[in-house]
């Protein structure tokens, strides 16, 4: 038979000669079934993943909410820590001041060295002059001394000699 043409034997059989049913149908609910369970399966899955998007989206805001008190609380800490960082400079910087007073207020009471060394180059020299004095008067006093023990054992000696003689 020549392609184009049907043959005019009548509808289609299968094997046991008994009429085949067209197929095209049943095809066609199946294709049909098929693009609506994609369709529905398709929707599902938009549902999901919006689901998941939201609460993406609501754990980020969270997120950023825990971010955003972390850092007010390490902003409030370091301030806290500055402050008292300064206040500890500010004591510290205070008895350096009070020891540079105290050093200067002495400074002030102290004799300079020079008049130091002059006081007692002075002292030194009426020191020499006392010890020479005093050597004066010690030699005085021995000269004196062996004078009168001298002038004693004269006068012994005549009065034993009158007693005697």
């Amino acid at each position: 038979m020549p392609d184009g043409q049907m043959s005019g034997l009548g509808p289609a059989t299968d094997r046991n000669n008994e009429p085949v049913v067209d197929p095209t149908k049943n095809v066609l609910d199946l294709v049909r079934a098929a693009i609506e369970r994609q369709d529905d399966l398709r929707g599902e899955l938009e549902k999901r993943i919006m689901d998941v998007i939201a609460r993406e989206n609501l754990h980020a805001k969270e997120l950023r909410a825990a971010d955003v008190a972390a850092v007010a609380a390490a902003l409030a800490a370091a301030e806290k820590a500055v402050s008292k960082a300064e206040d500890a400079a500010t004591r510290r910087f205070e008895s350096v001041n009070e020891f540079r007073q105290t050093l200067t207020d002495q400074t002030s009471t102290f004799v300079p060295k020079s008049e130091v060394n002059i006081m007692v180059e002075a002292l030194h020299e009426k020191i020499e002059r006392a010890v020479t004095s005093q050597r004066a008067t010690f030699i005085t006093l021995v000269a004196l001394a062996l004078t009168t023990g001298v002038s004693v054992a004269i006068a012994v000696i005549n009065t034993l000699g009158r007693i005697g003689g």
